[in-house]
């Protein structure tokens, strides 16, 4: 520039800047290439929203789903299931509760909840048919009160030389008769079921359905044919089945998982263990009350309370006492009423009677039992260890008779001129037992479990009794006595057991009933030794029973018994099982009962003669 000949004056330059020192937005003018600047990111553009946005107007949403139509009805019988997609209702039927069936209940639960039950009433086994006799033979079962039939079966299973010469019937509790058979084929047993599948051949037994069945059913056999003018055949067994709509009990099949308390206006009965993971259980607890009545104010047994007649008796003389579940009533009264599960006594003082003994046991699992040995002309050496002695003498009033009666709230021993006993009318609380006692016994052995007194068997106790003739097969830490040495003055031994009482030994007179009981008795000929374990229940008590024929061997864990040794004198053993107690072994008569658990009753002779094995489990072994 400077070569150039002519040159302009020099520029003066000072006044511009050199491109290169300018940051490109100098150039270009964009946001995004300024350094520093405010992020606006979390942004949007005011012109991309949704006009409600700005609004807030109901009027400027899309999409709007349709709006229920109010102010409309169903129709009667209907009512509404939810909304259709143009907003109006969608109506279905209303179920009113009184069209449901009355035994639907285990349809609407996923077959979980039942209120039908099957409930069997049993016979006595094994009756001697009177050949070619017009009278025939009998025999009557009394039926609870436990429904409404929904099905009536008589089942028979009978045995004779020709059952075509043979007729049975049964009269039910309105002393009405039905003809079941009449000869129609030949043969040497007859067994089945009436009416299904057998009709009956005259009255109608279906009649009952719809009805309570309860009171005394009667079987009648008559064989008309000449055999031997003794006996000829039997009914091997028959008993009444009963299907039930109970308004008294319902069955749940599965868990029972609650939420919040289980509170029960009556007993809860439980009849397994009670398992928790909160230690805060609390454990069923009830009063258990033992009552006897005594000669001398000198001899109630230590620990125990004592009042006297005098103090107690009312103008009259007498004293009077009940026992509930609540505890005591004691003294003198000038009306009197009772009910449901009860033991209530009045005793005349001036009968010999000076004093009243009684003590209440607190019963941690409801399971309190008490056992009783009267046996004749013994003394306290016979009782087990552990036993309370107490003479006939001692207890008895001036007619030397003494009285015993038991349920689930305590047991009387003593001297009455009045006494009532029971369980619940619905035979589902329990059993009870009675029975009175003169000259037989010389005294009792007692003892009760089941109690916070008594720990090792706070559980409460299944008995399980074996009729044997050789005590040598008796096991080791079980008790053991001469049948002699238990016995009446009569030479008898009657033994009851119920879930709150065990008896051996004499009576005079005896009953016994409810929810469970059983009996078993024989005369000291019969069997010659009893055997007995009062077994402390960890849980429900479980019971597995073997009888073999062709082996000697009992499965492993077993207790083996010679079956021969089981039989009575008439080399038939006897085996009788109830949610209270077990009994093998030979006997004279039988019964029992248990609506709750079930039992079972059979009889061994021929067909088991190897061994009969036992195994207990949750119990104290």
């Amino acid at each position: 520039y400077k070569d150039l000949v002519g040159q302009p004056p020099q520029a003066d330059l000072s006044a511009y800047a050199k491109k290169d020192a300018f940051h490109s937005v100098a150039f270009s003018g964009n946001y995004s290439e300024l350094k520093g600047g405010p992020d606006l990111k979390p942004y949007v553009l005011k012109t991309d929203l949704a006009p409600v946005a700005q609004t807030g107007a109901y009027k400027d949403l899309t999409a709007i789903p349709p709006a229920a139509v109010l102010g409309k009805v169903c129709g009667t019988g209907l009512v509404i299931k939810g909304f259709k997609g143009d907003g109006s209702y969608e109506c279905v039927p209303n179920m009113d509760p009184n069209d449901l069936p009355p035994d639907g209940i285990d349809e609407i639960s996923n077959k979980l909840i039942f209120n039908q039950f099957v409930d069997s009433v049993a016979g006595k086994p094994n009756i001697p048919i009177l050949d070619n006799n017009p009278g025939g033979s009998t025999d009557t079962i009394e039926f609870p009160d436990i429904g409404i039939a929904q099905k009536l079966t008589i089942v028979v299973d009978i045995a004779n030389s020709n059952v075509a010469k043979l007729a049975v019937y049964i009269e039910d509790p309105n002393k009405q008769s039905y003809t079941l058979y009449a000869g129609a084929s030949a043969g040497g047993t007859l067994v089945t079921s009436y009416p299904d599948p057998t009709k009956p051949v005259s009255g109608d037994l279906l009649s009952w359905l719809g009805k309570n069945p309860k009171g005394k059913w009667t079987l009648k056999v008559v064989d008309s044919d000449f055999l031997n003018n003794a006996a000829d055949g039997a009914i091997n067994k028959w008993s009444l089945n009963l299907q039930t709509l109970s308004n008294k009990k319902i069955q749940v099949k599965g868990d029972l998982i609650v939420d919040g308390n289980i509170l029960a206006a009556s007993n809860l009965k439980l009849t397994g263990s009670l398992e928790s993971s909160n230690a805060s259980v609390q454990k069923f607890n009830r009063k258990y009350t033992v009552l006897m009545s005594v000669r001398k104010t000198t001899l109630c047994p230590s620990g125990w309370n004592m009042e006297t007649s005098e103090d107690l008796r009312g103008p009259n003389n007498y004293v009077y006492a009940n026992i509930t579940e609540r505890g005591l009533y004691l003294g003198a009264m000038n009306g009197l009423n009772y009910g449901n599960e009860h033991l209530y006594m009045g005793y005349n003082y001036t009968n010999g009677i000076q004093a009243v003994c009684w003590k209440e046991y607190d019963a941690p699992s409801g399971n309190a039992h008490t056992h009783i040995i009267a046996p004749h002309n013994q003394d306290a050496k016979v009782c087990p260890k552990g036993y309370l002695w107490m003479n006939h003498a001692d207890l008895a009033g001036n007619n030397n008779h003494v009285y015993l009666m038991s349920n689930n709230n305590g047991l009387y021993l003593g001297y009455v001129d009045t006494w009532a006993f029971g369980a619940q009318p619905s035979n589902e609380d329990g059993g009870w037992h009675q029975r009175t006692i003169n000259s037989g016994a010389t005294g009792y052995c007692m003892r009760t479990y089941g109690v916070s007194d008594d720990p090792e068997t706070a559980n409460g106790v299944f008995p399980v009794v074996l009729g044997m003739k050789d005590p040598a097969e008796c096991p080791a830490g079980w008790e053991v006595r001469p049948t002699s040495q238990i016995d009446g003055s009569n030479d008898w031994i009657y033994n009851t057991i119920t879930d709150n009482v065990t008896v051996f030994g004499a009576q005079n007179g005896w009953d016994y009933g409810g929810d469970n009981y059983m009996q078993f008795h024989w005369a000291n000929s019969h069997v010659n030794y009893m055997c007995w374990k009062m077994f402390a229940k960890l849980g429900r008590p479980g019971v597995q029973i073997r009888t073999l024929n062709n082996t000697n061997t009992c499965p492993s864990g077993f207790t083996a018994f010679s079956a021969n040794n089981l039989k009575g004198w008439n080399d038939n053993g006897y085996l009788q099982e109830t949610g209270s107690g077990l009994y093998i072994g030979g006997l004279y008569d039988w019964a029992r009962i248990d609506y709750s658990q079930g039992w079972i009753a059979h009889n061994f002779t021929s067909h088991v003669n190897a061994k009969v094995c036992l195994k207990m489990s949750n119990v104290k072994m």
